[in-house]
């Protein structure tokens, strides 16, 4: 059986999105600065990731500068 080849700018695409949408959608978004985790950062930064992938950086090199 062959499979498609894999694609790493879309699952970089649908990774983000998917981690977006948890992050926006949980309802403690603004209870978690006791946690030290700042939600809203992380939400503005993976805007900014897929920013560079609606660009066209390649996702590897935006993998490899970010994380």
């Amino acid at each position: 059986m062959s499979e498609e080849p894999f694609n790493i700018d879309r699952f970089v695409y649908r990774y983000l999105v998917v981690h977006k949408s948890k992050m926006e959608a949980s309802p403690v978004i603004w209870q978690e600065l006791k946690e030290g985790h700042l939600r809203n950062k992380a939400i503005f930064y993976s805007d900014q990731v897929l920013d560079s992938l609606q660009a066209g950086s390649p996702a590897l090199d935006i993998a490899v500068r970010h994380f």
